[in-house]
């Protein structure tokens, strides 16, 4: 399985800038047959995420990157409508 990092650098400094670029650049990027995480303490995500997963994408949020890195069994089985 191939894992990609993405850094993303924050441009503006109104509150909440890197959660709405995070968001936007996952959202111009996604692909249904990949898993995504956002490693963050933040459940201000927890919106976007729900509804990313309502259409079908595998997204999460973890509280550590350690948390995210565990290989998954991308089984609808287990998972479900991936909630």
């Amino acid at each position: 399985m191939r894992k990609l990092v993405s850094y993303i650098l924050v441009k503006g400094n109104c509150p909440n800038a890197l959660d709405f670029q995070l968001i936007t650049s996952l959202t111009l990027k996604i692909r249904k047959n990949a898993v995504y995480y956002i490693i963050s303490y933040d459940t201000g995500y927890d919106v976007a995420i729900d509804f990313l997963k309502n259409e079908g994408y595998m997204v999460f949020r973890m509280h550590t990157i350690e948390s995210g890195i565990e290989p998954i069994t991308l089984n609808k089985k287990k998972y479900g409508k991936f909630k």
